[in-house]
């Protein structure tokens, strides 16, 4: 957990882990399946 501060110290913010790569969590968890089963198509064309 990251907290952020204003330059007037009058603000403050905290950022988590899931707020800061929610997105990139999500396309990889999507994308995973598609990269293991193309790879495997690879190297089975290969042999």
């Amino acid at each position: 957990m990251m907290v952020i501060y204003s330059q007037n110290d009058e603000d403050q913010k905290v950022i988590s882990f899931w707020g800061l790569y929610r997105w990139t969590i999500i396309l990889l968890s999507i994308a995973s399946p598609f990269l293991i089963i193309g790879g495997g198509y690879f190297l089975y064309s290969l042999g």
